[in-house]
């Protein structure tokens, strides 16, 4: 008798698990006001923090830091973060 994990991995793709997963940062909220629910591609409005700030270099390491982590948790398959690209960019052509 197979276990379930056995089950899992000879019967269901790898692929399936897979979920994308995307971080907003700056985001105070959304809002769904005059918005039909059953309409996907009318999502709401973007409400943006108004303190959020992102050029002290303290905010920006915390944001590399933040992807560094992510990227390292095995959880992981793979991720685009556009500060640790900006950054790479930077210190390759100045």
């Amino acid at each position: 008798m197979q276990n379930a994990q056995e089950v899992l991995i000879s019967e269901f793709p790898s692929n399936m698990y897979n979920t994308k997963v995307n971080f907003y940062f700056g985001v105070d909220s959304l809002s769904n006001q005059d918005v039909n629910i059953w309409d996907p591609s009318l999502q709401g409005r973007v409400i943006f923090e108004n303190s959020f700030d992102l050029s002290p270099k303290e905010a920006q390491q915390s944001l590399i830091d933040f992807c560094i982590d992510l990227n390292s948790s095995s959880h992981v398959i793979s991720m685009n973060c556009w500060i640790l690209d900006f950054k790479n960019d930077i210190s390759i052509n100045g």
